[in-house]
């Protein structure tokens, strides 16, 4: 099931909405409880309660659905709750993760509330620096077995005032490691990513961006590069793995959720061999989940099928509420669910607490 998918994959929705994030420091004097006000967030009405998905095969055939994830807003201490049921409480035993925040509003811990059965070594915490300009240092990732790795991040400028980070990550039970390399614009909006194998760095994937002028994502291109003895033409392969033929200019919960709640990190995604951490909840393996909700919802989306290697084009079907909002979207999302087969959509279901 999703939650299921959510502890392994670390692949859970957390949305909500506002116009801009507040950079300034929230005052640590007590204020009367009210989720509206969380890093900023104003409206009330923005504020998603759960979400659940439904889940289709090729021919649009529903094969199961989840019992959807809960959100609590803890605006004193700065967290936000994840369960699998609703919560009312931050006083909880039964939590899915726990995200902590700092003063700016940046994501600083991530914490998992894993089931250790001993089999696998995973990610229980995750804790996050920054430097002076809130863009992010280190990752430090504590496991269930007890070991605890930390992960340099290097920045780099340009000149158009974009950055560039990288990072090297050690393959777990392999001498190898991968270097990922990230490029943002001024805005901090990713423009293409790395994820490439030492010790050649001539094998991996490559992902870029193109955006439209209203900021959506209108391409992704998705490129593997095949080593190890040195990559030639003939070793790579490039395709568009997205393409969107049309935006809605409302709907953009779904892209503010994802940005805010994971403020800092939000383009990330980290390999550590059997354990995996999204900095993006919604962007599933390369960022094919991420896109196809940056920045509103698409109106048409063309994906690209690797068996066979061809294309799929379908209508992604949005739906509002009567005040606008998002309550629901198409993914496409190929993958199989234990018990209930192969699926290749998704719908995701949003509510709110107003």
């Amino acid at each position: 099931m999703r939650l299921l998918k959510f502890i392994i994959l670390v692949f859970v929705v957390l949305v909500f909405s506002i116009s801009s994030c507040q950079k300034g420091e929230i005052s640590n004097s007590p204020v009367v409880l009210d989720s509206a006000t969380i890093m900023g967030f104003k409206d009330s009405t923005q504020l998603v309660k759960s979400i659940s998905q439904k889940f289709y095969d090729s021919l649009g055939n529903f094969v199961f659905s989840d019992s959807g994830t809960f959100f609590y807003y803890d605006t004193i201490n700065r967290k936000v709750i994840i369960s699998d049921q609703f919560v009312s409480s931050p006083d909880i035993s039964h939590y899915l993760m726990s995200l902590s925040y700092n003063n700016n509003g940046m994501l600083i811990q991530a914490k998992f509330n894993i089931t250790d059965d001993g089999s696998i070594n995973q990610v229980r915490v995750v804790d996050y620096t920054y430097d002076e300009e809130n863009i992010v240092n280190s990752q430090t990732f504590t496991f269930t077995k007890g070991n605890i790795e930390t992960i340099p991040i290097n920045k780099t400028s340009d000149l158009q005032d974009g950055y560039t980070l990288d990072f090297n990550v050690p393959i777990t039970d392999f001498p190898d490691s991968t270097l990922y390399t990230i490029s943002f614009d001024s805005s901090g909006r990713i423009l293409s990513k790395s994820e490439l194998y030492y010790p050649d760095l001539k094998s991996g994937t490559t992902h870029s961006f193109v955006y439209d002028a209203d900021g959506n994502v209108s391409k992704m291109i998705e490129g593997f590069i095949n080593g190890p003895n040195g990559a030639t033409p003939s070793d790579t392969t490039t395709h568009t793995t997205f393409e969107f033929n049309g935006r809605d200019t409302k709907g953009n919960q779904l892209y503010n959720l994802n940005s805010l709640l994971f403020n800092g990190v939000a383009s990330f995604l980290l390999n550590l061999g059997a354990a995996e951490f999204n900095g993006s909840l919604l962007d599933g393996f390369n960022d094919r989940y991420l896109c196809q909700f940056t920045k509103y919802p698409a109106l048409n989306t063309k994906a690209w099928k690797s068996s066979p290697d061809s294309y799929v084009t379908f209508n992604p079907n949005p739906q509002y509420d009567n005040i606008g909002r998002l309550i629901s979207y198409r993914l496409y999302g190929v993958g199989y669910a234990n018990g209930h087969g192969y699926y290749s959509y998704e719908d995701q279901i949003l509510t709110y607490y107003k």
